[in-house]
């Protein structure tokens, strides 16, 4: 294998076999189950919330979001599938490594807007209601996805 391409597909392969083996028995139907109910109840309070809630409580509910939202973009991992071996076998591919990064940053980036987008509709009813304005939502969440693009690529 003396192509860095064939390697990082294999590598990419052999993950998604060691996941598909284990999803089948975490997420199994009584979790499924159990997760759907308990979203429904989720979903249900939170709209009896809403329509009570003060701004005060409204403005701490968004900072705590947005601070959790934070925290899971900066502790997301970048997977490059290098290996400790490899510092010493394909120390002559090193340069050839660039070809793929892209393969390891587009899917990184991807789960990173949709979990953006995930907390900002979360988010959504909360700021409608405070009446800030779509201004404000929009360009926050453009800042967002920019800022999270930017780190993941440098």
């Amino acid at each position: 294998m003396d192509n860095i391409k064939e390697i990082f597909n294999y590598r990419i392969h052999q993950e998604k076999e060691k996941r598909s083996r284990y999803n089948k028995y975490i997420f199994n139907s009584h979790l499924v189950m159990f997760l759907l109910i308990t979203v429904g109840a989720v979903i249900f309070n939170y709209s009896k919330w809403l329509e009570s809630a003060s701004p005060f409580q409204l403005m701490v509910v968004i900072t705590l979001v947005f601070v959790c939202l934070a925290y899971i973009l900066t502790v997301t991992k970048l997977k490059i599938f290098i290996l400790e071996a490899d510092s010493i076998f394909l120390l002559p591919l090193e340069k050839k490594y660039i070809e793929i990064k892209y393969k390891i940053i587009i899917p990184i980036i991807i789960r990173k807007i949709v979990l953006i987008l995930l907390f900002s509709s979360i988010v959504y009813p909360m700021i409608t209601k405070l009446n800030v304005g779509i201004i404000y939502n929009i360009s926050f969440l453009v800042s967002m996805i920019i800022s999270s693009i930017l780190v993941t690529v440098i």
